[in-house]
């Protein structure tokens, strides 16, 4: 989980182009699943990787930053 948190937290600014606002599903360092359905999303990613540990997170949006 670790591994996949330090992955969202490097690749922010790409995965914010793409995905703004959904949750995103990462496992094994590899964005697998996106939508505006957490449930969904994250039933997707343990569906494609059953064995892993599904990193769930939900995408800011731009004007939601506070610096």
């Amino acid at each position: 989980m670790k591994d996949a948190l330090e992955y969202f937290k490097a690749n922010i600014a790409e995965i914010m182009k793409k995905y703004e606002g959904e949750y995103v599903a990462i496992v094994n360092n590899r964005l697998v699943s996106h939508g505006k359905d957490a449930k969904k999303v994250y039933g997707e990613a343990r569906k494609q990787h059953p064995e892993a540990t599904v990193f769930l997170g939900q995408v800011p949006k731009k004007e939601a930053m506070v610096l």
